[in-house]
């Protein structure tokens, strides 16, 4: 799968997928920026999902369409 995922809108860094097992898969998308500012957090938490095109999704909605 080929995603465009766009650059942080807080501070321009770039996009890296992850997922975990808490409860389930769960899928986000963070900022791999290692010095971003705290609130780039903002986006990983709201991008979090159970499927990962939504979470795509929903971090490219954070960072503006």
């Amino acid at each position: 799968m080929r995603e465009n995922l766009k650059p942080c809108k807080k501070c321009g860094g770039k996009p890296v997928r992850e997922h975990w097992y808490s409860g389930g898969l769960v899928f986000a998308v963070r900022c791999d920026n290692p010095d971003r500012p705290d609130t780039c957090s903002e986006a990983f938490y709201y991008s979090r999902s159970k499927d990962p095109k939504e979470a795509i999704r929903k971090w490219n909605e954070f960072q503006g369409g």
